[in-house]
């Protein structure tokens, strides 16, 4: 679609760039006087004006023009018209709609449709503009950019405003689901904005996120008393993609079941139908899909029935005959395909024993009755809250390992020195390889070959810093209990090259591994730049780490002088393989020879 906005309302002129700018499909002009020519030189222009502009103007000049197909006219207040034949002091006007304001963003496309009169892309614009509108309000256009720019990435409708008085205009002319505001700013605070639109009963209970820099007690207090929905403090330097995370969750929390818990899904056990009753009808008031069982037997034939989508949770009584809650959790966490499904156990009991035998089975939550419809749909969210972070979690530690985990969890991110020993691998003759091979077979090949790595690091106690293509860095550090890291280390590489010897073996495709391994001081913690950090090791030690592995006997490990001094007696026990001095070896980047020692595993 193609829309000329010719008007002298600067308002309605942001409003429909704010609107129409990034919209699929959509090509946009701006003109204060209409030229006779189309601004692209082609017919199919649809004109929006202010009911003001058109004051005096003929419009039936302005269709007559080959290239304008119709005109939308904006108003205050009224319904929509469709003039085809309007009688003027102009003699007759047709294909102009009048649209009154406020309106959503979906009746301004249908308009803007109907006037082009073509019905299939009124039906495509308005499934696109079938999201919630988000007004964002900020004086700072850097801090504008990053609000409505997170926004807008989420498939969100954003509007913006430079100040307060900006957006009570918008507000006025069009319909909004949401308000994102600062609170200080010029001509109209937010905390003033705030108090406006609680005080005007046309915005209902639309909610309102304060964004600002006031963290106080006393400043966050204001922003509630003001008619807040919710508050969130600025990001501070570093923290801006954490901040973006954050605001996209308060958003979809403060949008209720418009978005945040559409098509989320919980299956309801109980066999008193009044409660059945009541705790589905809250869940579905909430945005859920409800399914309900009578008692836990139906329930588990529910669960087990691969015909049938998971639910995101169920919520069951405790006392029910056949199948109580507790047998019901205890199968749900026992079954692979149900052991992570979230489960709230509803009670009148007030047994410990009930309580210590649920979180046993694995029970998430038990929720006493009585309960109010606020205490359910707290509780149910809390748990769907945990359980999201709880797979987030596992899924960070697939990236950054345990020791970063366990690094955050005691504050230990910053960078400092630490004795480690330094794992480096990588595959001989792998670009070779994957010539002639699809995209997916190459990462198949390398998913493969990497799980089996992986699996013999973690056996020994050390994580995996990175990948890089088809190398692997892995590292070793002092844990209490434990045989020193280059022991492991070592005991790591000549198990992982026995496993990939019994693999090539039969393999159609055999992996040659080379490693190389040194020990040494490194510099370890978060670094990197801005907003982007990496938890990695650096120093002469890693580069020599990889620099041995480059120079490895291909199926075998070459190790450094000061991780063979750790590792010589452990390796004299091994009649698997065999060690072989590599003397006056140079290392590129390392001004002088070192020596190394080659370890290989003997023919059987």
């Amino acid at each position: 679609m193609k829309v000329l906005v010719w008007t002298h309302d600067l308002l309605l002129q942001q409003f429909l760039h704010g609107l129409l700018q990034e919209m699929e499909g959509m090509q946009l002009a701006f003109a204060q006087e209409l030229d006779a020519v189309a601004p692209d030189g082609k017919p199919g222009w649809v004109i929006a004006l202010a009911s003001e502009d058109s004051h005096g103007a003929n419009l039936r000049a302005v269709l007559a023009r080959p290239w304008v197909s119709g005109v939308v006219r904006f108003r205050t207040g009224g319904s929509v018209t469709v003039r085809t034949s309007v009688e003027g002091p102009y003699g007759e006007e047709s294909g102009v709609v009048e649209q009154p304001l406020p309106a959503s963003p979906s009746e301004i496309i249908q308009s803007l449709s109907g006037a082009l009169q073509l019905p299939s892309q009124e039906n495509e614009f308005e499934e696109r503009t079938a999201v919630a509108t988000v007004l964002v309000a900020e004086d700072s256009p850097l801090q504008r950019q990053l609000v409505a720019g997170t926004l807008k990435a989420e498939g969100f409708l954003v509007l913006e405003a430079e100040d307060g008085a900006v957006a009570w205009d918008i507000l006025e002319k069009v319909a909004v689901d949401l308000l994102v505001t600062d609170v200080e700013m010029p001509n109209l605070t937010g905390l003033e904005l705030a108090v406006k639109v609680r005080g005007d009963q046309r915005f209902g209970a639309m909610p309102v996120l304060m964004l600002t820099t006031l963290s106080g007690f006393e400043q966050i207090k204001a922003g509630f008393d003001a008619g807040a929905s919710d508050y969130l403090v600025k990001p501070l330097k570093g923290e801006r993609e954490l901040f973006m995370d954050e605001l996209v969750q308060r958003v979809y929390g403060l949008l209720g079941d418009t978005v945040s818990d559409s098509g989320t899904a919980a299956l309801v056990v109980d066999d008193s139908k009044l409660t059945r009753q009541m705790v589905a009808g809250t869940l579905q008031r909430a945005g859920f899909v409800v399914t309900t069982a009578e008692d836990g037997m139906e329930a588990k034939g529910i669960l087990e029935n691969e015909a049938l989508a998971l639910p995101d949770i169920v919520v069951t009584d405790l006392e029910m005959p056949v199948m109580d809650g507790l047998r019901l959790t205890h199968f749900a966490k026992r079954n692979p395909r149900t052991r992570e499904l979230p489960v709230i156990i509803l009670s009148a009991s007030t047994e410990h024993e009930h309580r210590v035998l649920g979180r046993g089975f694995g029970v998430d939550a038990f929720l006493s009755k009585p309960f109010s419809e606020e205490k359910l749909l707290v509780t149910v969210q809390q748990v769907l809250t945990r359980k999201r972070l709880e797979k987030e979690k596992r899924e960070l530690s697939k990236i950054m390992g345990r020791d970063v985990l366990r690094a955050i969890h005691h504050g230990g991110l910053e960078p400092r020195s630490r004795e480690v020993t330094i794992l480096f691998s990588d595959l001989a003759g792998f670009s070779k390889m994957c010539f002639g091979m699809s995209a997916g077979e190459v990462v198949g090949l390398l998913n493969d070959y990497f799980d089996r790595f992986v699996d013999f690091v973690l056996r020994e106690q050390g994580y995996v810093n990175k990948f890089i293509g088809d190398a692997l860095v892995a590292i070793f550090s002092e844990l209490p209990g434990l045989d020193p890291p280059a022991v492991r280390a070592c005991r790591a590489g000549i198990c992982f090259q026995v496993e990939m010897e019994k693999q090539n073996a039969h393999a159609v495709q055999p992996l040659r591994t080379r490693i190389g391994i040194n020990s040494g001081e490194v510099i370890m913690g978060l670094i990197g730049g801005g907003e982007r950090k990496d938890y990695t090791v650096i120093g002469d030690q890693v580069n020599r780490s990889q620099r041995l592995e480059s120079k490895s006997p291909v199926d075998g490990l070459l190790i450094s002088e000061s991780t063979y001094a750790v590792v010589c007696d452990y390796l004299a026990t091994l009649d698997s393989v065999q060690v072989e001095t590599v003397a006056n070896l140079e290392l590129k980047g390392i001004a002088e020879p070192v020596t190394a020692y080659a370890v290989t595993l003997r023919e059987k």
